[in-house]
């Protein structure tokens, strides 16, 4: 996917062209399976002219080929504000990886997301829990259905997610069990 989406923005934007695609969400984790969402961020500078035709010249080859694309434009200032009202947004850039273009753009983001994490990591924590307790409240135990969703059980995937998500904002989590 990264190949065909760098192959797709130097023919439709070419090397110069102030421009960042980075893979957010599973993506961006490097967890893409069959009929998976591909989502992306167009990460552009402040003052960014390229018309939303080009945008979707990069778009249509890869809708056309059946997938399912879940794309956002945004300076690397309106990704993090984006992130700190939407907990969606802001799980997905907590694994932003850069596929191609100004790695300065991603960099710049990544910067900002820092910055918003010291002031607001609590808040997102406590948003990332909440929403953890409501989604096992409404789903089935995975080990233990007969036909499980072994993405949004609990004890699926998402709880997988959930502690990466935790350790991105607070740091790794030191072992509090005696060795051996």
């Amino acid at each position: 996917m990264d190949r065909a989406l760098a192959d797709l923005f130097q023919g439709t934007l070419g090397a110069t062209s102030g421009i960042t695609i980075v893979a957010v969400g599973g993506y961006g984790r490097g967890e893409l399976s069959p009929h998976s969402d591909i989502d992306i961020l167009f990460v552009v500078p402040p003052k960014n002219d390229t018309s939303p035709a080009t945008f979707r010249g990069l778009l249509y080859p890869l809708w056309d080929a059946g997938l399912t694309i879940g794309h956002a434009t945004v300076t690397p200032k309106e990704a993090v504000e984006r992130a700190a009202r939407d907990p969606h947004a802001a799980t997905a850039i907590l694994s932003s990886r850069l596929v191609v273009g100004d790695p300065d753009l991603h960099e710049e983001m990544l910067d900002r997301r820092a910055r918003w994490l010291r002031k607001d990591g609590r808040s997102l924590v406590r948003t990332i829990l909440e929403g953890t307790r409501e989604r096992h409240s409404r789903v089935a135990r995975a080990g233990w259905a007969l036909a499980p969703d072994i993405k949004e059980d609990a004890g699926g995937l998402r709880d997988v997610h959930v502690v990466r998500w935790l350790e991105a904002v607070r740091g790794p989590v030191k072992n509090r069990f005696p060795d051996g």
